[in-house]
């Protein structure tokens, strides 16, 4: 689901998977650089600022972007709660400001 922003020219996202599996491994395999395999083709570089087994991660993205920007990078918040009594986890993401040095080549994801 897409939705517009108020105040903002930006729109955000909500998804929703189901999937039946080991969440703690879909997060391990986030919080790990070497195992590119989880995501998408568009990610051309991944840098795990931190890592807080199954709850937290710092990630830093930079990812090729459909002409005329060529990349942007992204510094992200990831949050990954957990209910033990159902066994659902749900992602929480948002831009974190002021981690990582802009790169003037690329454009900075700011707003979530």
């Amino acid at each position: 689901m897409v939705r517009q922003e108020t105040n903002t020219p930006f729109r955000t996202f909500y998804g929703k998977n189901t999937f039946h599996g080991n969440s703690g491994l879909v997060c391990t395999l986030a919080g790990d650089p070497a195992r590119p395999d989880w995501r998408g083709a568009d990610i051309k570089r991944i840098q795990i600022l931190s890592n807080e087994k199954d709850t937290l991660i710092r990630h830093y993205f930079v990812y090729d972007a459909p002409c005329p920007i060529t990349y942007r990078d992204l510094v992200a918040r990831v949050k990954l709660p957990g209910k033990p009594a159902t066994g659902t986890r749900t992602v929480f993401s948002k831009p974190l400001l002021n981690k990582v040095p802009e790169d003037p080549e690329l454009l900075r994801v700011t707003d979530s």
